[in-house]
């Protein structure tokens, strides 16, 4: 499962892909790009079956340079997982950096979710 996601100033700000088996000798990866120093992007893997729980990274804005986070499913076997994905952004304040507020339309975060593979040909 491939999946391309930007996400604006007055877009949502919650994704959800779909859930998606996964091997233990499998990896899940997301490519991801923040713009601005007050956004930060959550993602969370989580298992989707009884009593499951979920792995979270907190993600800040990376200079306009594209980046890649692997995780690699925690339960040994056959098992449901999806990322959640949300974008926080604290409210502007002037300062000297930064004189203008963002624009609504202006992108404040770029996903790239990437279908499963080994873990060492992910990224």
């Amino acid at each position: 499962m491939k999946r391309h996601v930007q996400v604006s100033g007055d877009s949502r700000t919650f994704i959800k892909t779909e859930a998606q088996w996964a091997d233990y000798g499998q990896c899940l990866a997301f490519r991801y790009n923040v713009s601005g120093p007050y956004t930060r992007l959550n993602s969370y893997l989580c298992l989707m079956e009884e009593s499951g729980m979920c792995q979270t990274m907190v993600l800040t804005e990376t200079d306009g340079v594209e980046k890649c986070r692997v995780l690699r499913p925690w339960r040994r076997g056959h098992h449901l997982y999806s990322w959640f994905f949300t974008v926080n952004k604290r409210p502007w304040k002037r300062t000297a950096d930064f004189s203008r507020p963002p624009s609504k339309n202006e992108t404040v975060a770029t996903l790239l979710i990437l279908s499963l593979n080994d873990c060492f040909n992910v990224c």
